[in-house]
């Protein structure tokens, strides 16, 4: 199953949104300037953006463990011997 990057970009955004917003509230309980902290996160989401989104398209290009055949996840699964199916 293929990722537009349309998809990529909507993840990167929806967690570079939440995981900034945590690092502004940290950093506003250590330093506590607005305007500082505010600075500090906008550059680190764009630089974080960026590489997260080259970082998601080189892992949508590697194959490693990827299957398109569902019954051969489910035998590997099986066979496995401290695993039960059901």
């Amino acid at each position: 199953m293929a990722s537009t990057r349309a998809r990529t970009i909507t993840k990167a955004v929806t967690w570079e949104t939440l995981s900034n917003s945590v690092c502004f509230l940290i950093a506003y309980l250590i330093f506590g300037k607005v305007g500082d902290c505010l600075i500090f996160t906008v550059i680190c989401t764009l630089l974080k953006l960026v590489l997260f989104y080259y970082h998601e398209r080189l892992w949508h290009k590697s194959t490693w463990g990827k299957t398109d055949n569902w019954c051969a996840q489910i035998e590997a699964y099986a066979k496995q011997p401290d695993k039960e199916l059901f």
